[in-house]
C-alpha cells in the first residue's frame, strides 16, 4: 500500500516503475529514472488498458489523490473516459481555423451575394 513515507522515499531506476496502492484499484506512484514522481490511475474502457496522470505528487497528497483517483473511477464507469476527452480537445478547431474558414466559406458567399464583409472579430482598428 502507498503511504506519504514510500512516495518520499521512492528511489528511480534504470527504467520508470509504478508502485500500486491497495486503497484505491488502478492508483498509482510512477517514478521515472529522472526522478518524476505523478499518481497515475490505471482503468479499462472497451477492453483497453489505459493510463491517466493524476497529477504530481509533489502538488497533492496521497489523501488527495486516493479522492481523485476513486471519483475519476466512478466517471469512467458512468462512461467518461479522460483521455478520450483529451483526444477530442487536441482535434478540436483553433481559433486561427476557425478563422481561415471564416475567410474561406464566409466571406466569398458574403461578396457574391453584395453584403459588407467585416472582421470576424470586430473592426480591427
Amino acid at each position: 500500500m502507498l503511504t506519504e513515507r514510500i512516495i518520499r522515499d521512492a528511489t528511480p531506476g534504470p527504467k520508470t516503475v509504478i508502485l500500486w496502492d491497495r486503497q484505491v484499484r488502478g492508483l498509482g506512484l510512477r517514478v521515472t529514472p529522472k526522478n518524476a514522481k505523478s499518481f497515475v490511475l490505471n482503468y479499462r474502457v472497451g477492453g483497453r488498458e489505459r493510463r491517466a496522470t493524476l497529477a504530481r505528487a509533489g502538488e497533492i497528497s496521497l489523501k488527495i489523490a486516493r479522492e481523485r483517483g476513486a471519483a475519476q473511477l466512478v466517471r469512467i464507469r458512468a462512461g467518461d473516459d479522460p483521455l478520450a476527452r483529451q483526444q477530442d480537445a487536441r482535434e478540436a478547431p483553433t481559433v486561427g481555423e476557425a478563422i481561415d474558414r471564416f475567410f474561406a466559406e464566409v466571406v466569398p458567399e458574403r461578396i457574391r451575394l453584395g453584403c459588407p464583409v467585416t472582421h470576424p472579430i470586430g473592426d480591427p482598428h
